[in-house]
């Protein structure tokens, strides 16, 4: 059985401004950002959004990758 292609597949997300941080995205845009995962959810609950955000920690340059599937 052949794998259904996604919707927007060949878009990607470039976060290599947040190396080390927290992100909320919501679609292919980051929303927010922070330092610790707790400081991020501060700032989002002040935040109202038409979609939930997902939030990921974005890897620091010697860490190893990390894989976000919307």
């Amino acid at each position: 059985m052949p794998v259904p292609k996604r919707k927007n597949s060949n878009k990607t997300i470039n976060v290599s401004n947040y190396s080390g941080k927290w992100v909320a995205i919501i679609g292919y845009r980051v929303v927010d950002s922070a330092v610790t995962f707790k400081k991020l959810m501060e700032q989002l609950r002040n935040q109202k959004f038409a979609k939930q955000p997902a939030v990921m920690r974005v890897p620091r340059d010697d860490e190893g990758p990390y894989i976000l599937l919307l």
